[in-house]
């Protein structure tokens, strides 16, 4: 980012993702992470269609690529209806993706994956309820949702995570540990809903996480299936590299100045970042021998301005390299700090 006054952002590259289903017609949503296709395909191999999302609130692609929500939401455009569709047609539902919730959640369900409108009872909900997982699933016209406790999560670390329902018989792995209920029930008093992530669309109870590797089939998922994509999500995992953070405490000293939301509209964009030379008055963890650094934070977030930071305040954050983040490479930026000889780190929010 440095010595430029304002970055725009560009597409990024396409790059495919392995998909293991035994019914290639079964599965009704994909996405991966932000760089990956994520399309579905016909029996003929052509795009059938494409999974996006969109973030919503204070939600952002993450590092590596993943759904950061936090205080909003990530909206599925274009596969709401396929989804209701699909289900009705065989009766059958399969969530599976890649997790880590970054705090216990209080005793209100916090939506993770949910299929709800804000009106009638939602289709389902997979969430978190303190350290647990829980999913919420509509059966039966004169009864209440089925409510099932999957498992317990701990926050901060990674999990895979897959659940299967038939009529009746709903089974779910958590990290390869099995679970089954028998309960009974079908899809037939479904309303048309919207899919999201982190939260439902009608507002709910925001969940604290990340996600990837997200798939929705209208079948249930074969044992020996889901073991095999659990081995890819530690390998995958184990892979990532560690990335250093440093708590500091910090001076403002020269900042930049942001683009305003009307700006931000009238570049057809919904985020911005900016940057802001600090004096670091104190290390509270990690190494940092600079007396100088350039930070950057938020400004507009779903074209919503973020607090102002003021000249000469003091702040404490928790940072880390710019060079990691580099799903942030490519959004938009103000950056008016010329000194190109201070580390260069992105303030880090939780």
């Amino acid at each position: 980012m440095s010595g430029l006054a304002l970055v725009f952002m560009a597409a990024l590259p396409l790059v495919a993702a392995p998909i293991l289903v035994t019914d290639p017609n079964s599965l009704v949503f994909v996405w991966e992470h932000s760089r990956a296709a994520n399309h579905l395909f016909d029996a003929d191999d052509y795009v059938l269609r494409s999974c996006a999302v969109v973030a919503k609130g204070r939600s952002r692609i993450g590092m590596h690529y993943v759904m950061d929500c936090r205080d909003g939401r990530f909206d599925a455009l274009g596969s709401s209806g396929p989804l209701l569709a699909a289900c009705k047609a065989t009766g059958q539902l399969s969530v599976e993706l890649e997790l880590k919730a970054r705090t216990k959640q209080g005793s209100e369900l916090a939506g993770i994956v949910t299929f709800a409108d804000g009106v009638h009872r939602p289709n389902f909900i997979l969430g978190q309820q303190e350290n647990a997982l829980w999913l919420h699933i509509d059966l039966h016209e004169t009864k209440a949702p089925t409510i099932v406790r999957l498992g317990k999560i701990e926050p901060g670390r990674q999990y895979h995570i897959a659940v299967s329902y038939r009529p009746g018989l709903l089974e779910w792995f958590i990290d390869g540990k099995p679970g089954k209920k028998n309960i009974s029930g079908d899809f037939e008093i479904w309303e048309p809903a919207k899919l999201a992530f982190g939260n439902t669309q009608g507002g709910g109870n925001p969940w604290n996480g990340s996600l990837r590797g997200v798939r929705i089939f209208n079948r249930v998922l074969i044992a020996e299936k889901v073991a095999a994509r659990h081995k890819a999500a530690v390998k995958r995992r184990d892979a990532l590299p560690e990335t250093p953070s440093i708590t500091a405490k910090v001076r403002l000293l020269n900042m930049s100045k942001p683009l305003t939301v009307k700006q931000l509209i009238g570049l057809s964009y919904y985020r911005c970042l900016v940057t802001h030379e600090y004096e670091v008055l104190e290390v509270i963890n990690g190494t940092c021998k600079a007396k100088r650094v350039k930070i950057a934070t938020w400004a507009i977030l779903d074209r919503v301005a973020e607090p102002p930071r003021r000249k000469g305040e003091v702040y404490t954050m928790t940072l880390e390299p710019w060079s990691a983040h580099k799903e942030l490479h490519r959004e938009t930026i103000t950056d008016e700090i010329e000194d190109f000889d201070i580390p260069e780190f992105v303030e880090i929010e939780w």
